[in-house]
């Protein structure tokens, strides 16, 4: 077993949620591998806790897809959990069942707002200007993975206003719906990654105010090089890895 900080018996997060937590961060941090055995036992004697205690914490780590529990050998580590965008434009769940996953969505909220300066800056538009606001959870073989706040312009909305609504929304693909329901032909994205820590957003993805989120920025545009969409996309981080191929053009000198 790796080295790993004390847990607080003086915190008010339970111990069990402690120990979850320290081995999750073992296990983003690589210092527990893929097929790392995870012993009820021998966490109980590393933490001084009961065996009751460590098997919640596993409990918890295979709830959200961190660790497998084999019948008669044990319990293990799987494999990260990742989703690799390639240079294509593609949607969520197009990603996910490219992975093997079956993709699902529950819808939080669709309303019409003023755009702020940030979100009218993003879809080319004056700050007050109406747009739809639609936020809802993204989730990968029953599991939370993302948390999606999208901006439609008016344009976008008023073409058809039936696909908005929670019931829709909650089963179709938003990119389905923008090129097969609306007709709009997409064609290129642009977008800025940073990692933020999940704050109040924590309580959408089951995760610790303290965990750290990749934020994702996307703007898309139409063939006619309209603004379609400007989403951000909150992915977990410890479900969830960027893949950039990057190319060389034969004409670039190294100076």
């Amino acid at each position: 077993m790796t080295v790993m900080p004390a847990i607080s018996r003086n915190s008010p997060i339970p111990l069990y949620r402690q120990i979850e937590r320290l081995l999750a961060r073992a296990i983003d941090g690589g210092d527990l591998g893929e097929g790392s055995m995870l012993s009820e036992l021998d966490l109980a004697r590393r933490f001084a806790v009961s065996r009751v205690t460590t098997r919640q914490a596993l409990t918890e780590l295979e709830r959200k897809g961190r660790v497998v529990r084999v019948q008669g050998k044990g319990t293990f580590v799987t494999e990260r959990r990742k989703l690799e965008p390639q240079s294509a434009l593609t949607s969520f769940s197009e990603n996910m069942r490219a992975l093997g996953k079956e993709p699902s969505y529950r819808t939080l909220g669709v309303s019409r707002v003023p755009a702020n300066p940030g979100v009218a800056t993003a879809l080319g538009l004056e700050p007050g200007d109406h747009v739809v606001r639609i936020e809802r959870l993204l989730f990968a073989d029953g599991t939370e993975m993302a948390l999606m706040r999208a901006f439609l312009p008016r344009w976008v909305y008023e073409r058809d206003q039936r696909p908005w609504t929670a019931e829709r929304l909650d089963g179709s693909s938003f990119y389905v719906i923008l090129e097969e329901e609306l007709g709009i032909a997409l064609w290129k994205a642009q977008e800025t990654v940073e990692a933020v820590e999940a704050g109040a957003e924590a309580e959408f993805l089951d995760l610790a105010r303290d965990a750290l989120l990749l934020s994702v920025h996307r703007r898309t545009w139409d063939r006619g090089s309209r603004i379609v969409e400007y989403t951000n996309l909150l992915y977990r981080a410890d479900l969830y890895r960027y893949q950039v191929e990057l190319f060389r053009s034969p004409e670039e000198r190294i100076g």
